[in-house]
């Protein structure tokens, strides 16, 4: 009953949302779990993390590859989802590639914010899992979003990241519009990507245009986007449900190639507001080899 009032509601935003542009030029190149290329992404996900945390078992997916081309990585908004991108960052890590730009949206901007300060995969996945493992708290809310501020104040160490080899870019809110661009004060513009509460709040504008993303100062921009094309939510609220079919339909417009710009859907079954989803090793291994076709 809920999944079903969830996707009529998605189809309401989306049907009633007039778009600026005529079309867009964000790639529609997604990755299969076959050794063939179609224009979707469908790895299926499920929770397997038990009461001690998540498995950071070391695995080698593949052999290691070099690429001499700039990579941006962005995380798109998916709430507790968005750790599901963290685990694909493994991939590139065990291929040595480097990684030259990360970015990340919502709540993905506190781990593109973390990997950036030299924080590993497991790191984050921890420090995250630990911090929500003692709160039963409404996301979103006042009291959700103290604890979050308090998070990103004692874990994000801002001359870290601005000493790192890996640059961080934040959207920002400017006049209406998402700009994405270094910050001066890191801290800040996280918070501002977390805390509704706030005009600054990031995710009520369309943080996903063609526009601003060919304006990364790489040659590919890799975009991934963990939210399911089904939203699931283990505590579902008006907001969420209203916030994130806002977030789908930015994230699922149509669009037509775009070299530079390769977009890769996770698709999973878990709910956004559950921390326990990730991907599983013989998902990884797949998702690593697609990775490298991509990059090609």
């Amino acid at each position: 009953m809920i999944r079903a009032l969830i996707i009529i509601s998605l189809l309401m935003v989306s049907c009633s949302r007039t778009y600026v542009e005529s079309e867009s030029t964000i790639s529609a190149v997604s990755l299969e779990l076959t050794s063939t290329r179609t224009d979707k992404v469908d790895l299926e996900l499920k929770s397997n993390i038990g009461a001690y945390g998540p498995d950071t078992e070391a695995t080698q997916y593949i052999s290691q590859v070099k690429t001499h081309k700039s990579i941006s990585v962005v995380f798109t908004p998916s709430l507790y989802m968005s750790l599901v991108a963290v685990d694909t960052m493994k991939c590139f890590e065990m291929n040595d590639i480097k990684i030259n730009l990360i970015s990340g949206i919502g709540f993905a901007s506190v781990l593109a914010a973390l990997y950036a300060s030299g924080d590993s995969p497991e790191e984050i996945r921890w420090k995250i899992f630990n911090a929500i493992r003692s709160e039963k708290l409404e996301p979103f809310s006042k009291e959700w979003t103290k604890r979050w501020e308090e998070f990103i104040r004692k874990n994000i160490d801002e001359n870290k990241i601005k000493q790192s080899n890996i640059t961080l870019w934040l959207p920002k809110k400017d006049e209406g519009v998402i700009k994405y661009q270094t910050s001066r004060k890191i801290v800040n513009d996280v918070i501002d990507n977390i805390n509704a509460h706030r005009k600054e709040f990031v995710l009520d504008e369309n943080f996903y245009t063609d526009e601003e993303l060919k304006k990364f100062p790489t040659d590919n921009v890799i975009i991934i986007n963990t939210l399911p094309r089904v939203l699931n939510f283990n505590k579902p609220t008006e907001f969420l449900i209203g916030q994130y079919g806002k977030i789908y339909s930015f994230l699922y417009k149509e669009d037509i190639a775009e070299e530079k710009i390769k977009v890769i859907n996770i698709n999973s079954t878990g709910a956004i507001d559950d921390p326990l989803t990730r991907l599983e090793i013989d998902q990884l291994k797949t998702y690593c080899s697609q990775v490298l076709k991509v990059l090609d």
